[in-house]
């Protein structure tokens, strides 16, 4: 028996959170082992929230290594533990009970309960692009075949084989994947949506207004970085800012954003995503189903007065924990933590943790982006006043 498969064995024995890192990719989980055999393991994983996010059958040979203590599996155990006892609700209901056996190969048998179900899957390949989503139509003994759901474009209709040689990851059970699948029992009737998109032509205050007053959803894509882009409502905007209320991949209420306009690089009012995401929030507003019930959700905003420093004086005396974007990140990630040092003119970001010497001094003309309200600001908040 190898290190790894040592590893997991006894982390399932000795019920162990645990990181898997897989091998070239910086995507890792953090879950409870479920079953371990000869061809991979099955984990219970969660979400950076500490919310209890599905399951992932990982392939052995897709792994690198295994955590099974340090700073990051403490802060995910505060997090999980806070979690529980804040009741957070991961799901509606608890995932269906299916028996996983450790002496037939894993993946058949969660490919066959999937197939049974027709619950929607995430699958990661060494041969693809990005990530495959869809319900698993057929499982052989060497290959599944999906039938491909497209969030982003409703016309992708492809029906692919997967083989197990190059599967590295199925995901399955986690809320995304629980709405996907109510979304797919109406495919029949889906129907494509031609993007529709405003460039900012110096107008995007102009945009940003009418998407307010008609309180549609809208996908807002910033200068600075393309591949992340912020989906949610405008609630409050005047030349200078726009304050748009998030939801996050789910539907579910993901905080704010302070956005600053001319660094809208355009927005988007229709698109597939946009319908997807549409209906991911509705379910849950008809199912009275919010994962996060600590969150403020019906925060108001007042367009004539000074966004941004009153939201940074706020931080200041109350300890808000804020994401910051600035000028000067040219790719870095934005900078988490508590505002320090406010006048005027400037004031000083102190990653969550770090001392003072650590902080990261802005101009306010030079924020581009400010974000807050959100499960992972309230839980690093939770934790600074836990350590007080």
């Amino acid at each position: 028996m190898d290190g790894i498969v040592m590893s997991l064995v006894t982390a399932r024995t000795q019920h162990l959170l645990i990181n898997v890192y897989q091998h070239d990719v910086d995507d890792f989980y953090t879950g409870y082992v479920q079953a371990v055999a000869d061809d991979g393991v099955v984990l219970r994983t969660f979400s950076d929230a500490g919310l209890a996010d599905g399951f992932a059958f990982v392939a052995l040979r897709a792994i690198d290594s295994i955590e099974v203590a340090g700073a990051d599996l403490d802060n995910m155990a505060y997090r999980i533990a806070t979690a529980d006892e804040l009741r957070f609700r991961a799901t509606p209901a608890a995932p269906l009970a299916m028996p996983l056996h450790d002496d037939n190969p894993l993946l058949y048998q969660v490919a066959e309960n999937m197939r049974r179900t027709g619950q929607a899957v995430l699958c990661v390949t060494i041969d693809a692009e990005n990530y495959l989503e869809g319900q698993i139509v057929a499982v052989h003994e060497d290959n599944l075949e999906l039938s491909v759901f497209n969030k982003f474009n409703y016309t992708d209709r492809r029906r692919i084989q997967v083989d197990y040689s190059s599967l590295q990851v199925l995901e399955y059970e986690g809320y995304d994947l629980m709405l996907e699948t109510a979304l797919l029992a109406q495919r029949a009737t889906l129907t494509h949506t031609p993007t529709h998109r405003y460039p900012n032509n110096n107008n995007a205050d102009k945009i940003l207004q009418a998407a307010q007053q008609t309180n549609q959803l809208v996908a807002v894509l910033a200068r600075q970085n393309f591949e992340n882009f912020y989906v949610g409502r405008v609630i409050t905007v005047n030349q200078q800012w726009a304050v748009i209320r998030l939801i996050d991949m789910a539907g579910q209420f993901g905080g704010y954003t302070l956005l600053r306009v001319s660094a809208v690089h355009s927005v988007i009012i229709a698109s597939d995503y946009l319908t997807t995401m549409d209906f991911y929030e509705r379910w849950g507003q008809a199912h009275s189903f919010i994962q996060v019930p600590v969150l403020n959700q019906e925060r108001e905003f007042d367009a004539d007065s000074d966004l941004l420093g009153d939201l940074l004086s706020e931080g200041e005396i109350f300890g808000r924990v804020y994401r910051v974007r600035g000028t000067q990140d040219n790719g870095v990630e934005p900078i988490m933590g508590t505002p320090s040092a406010v006048d005027q003119d400037s004031f000083t970001i102190i990653p969550t943790g770090a001392n003072a010497e650590a902080g990261q001094t802005f101009r306010n003309s030079e924020v581009q982006a400010l974000s807050f309200g959100n499960v992972y600001t309230f839980l690093q908040e939770r934790w600074l006043s836990d350590k007080e």
